[in-house]
């Protein structure tokens, strides 16, 4: 039942999950914004190598492409995994037709990770430069 239950509402749940993470990044990317003195956190950061990201925007960034990243890898799984369920079945057909609407979820998902990764790289990189277009090399 709690199955039947996610399942109608997950593509909901993925686009106000991706709304969610536009307006998050949308708020908080601009460096501008942020109006505290980071240069003695800079300077510490520094001294012992760990600056690899130089502002907010650039680590809230990183964190959003690990978490699409992960959200990516979980959707293989899931593509995976609904293959292995279409083998097993041996021509049950309830069972086929679950797991071919398991998969369709699962490539849904994984275009709403890549759309939304393309979104933000877009985004950032506005915000960044000034200009609007596609991300540079």
């Amino acid at each position: 039942m709690l199955k039947k239950i996610f399942q109608k509402n997950i593509f909901r749940n993925l686009l106000l999950g991706f709304c969610l993470a536009m307006v998050i990044a949308v708020a908080l990317l601009p460096s501008t914004a942020l109006a505290i003195d980071l240069e003695p956190v800079k300077s510490l950061a520094d001294r012992f190598k760990l600056a690899k990201y130089q502002t907010f925007s650039e680590i809230f960034t990183a964190i959003l492409k690990a978490l699409l990243s992960l959200a990516f890898i979980v959707a293989i799984i899931f593509v995976v995994l609904a293959g292995y369920s279409m083998v097993v079945s041996r021509g049950n057909e309830e069972k086929v037709t679950k797991a071919k609407q398991s998969l369709l979820w699962a490539v849904i998902g994984m275009i709403v990770i890549v759309a939304s990764w393309i979104i933000i790289s877009i985004v950032v990189e506005t915000v960044k430069t000034g200009n609007v277009g596609v991300p540079g090399p």
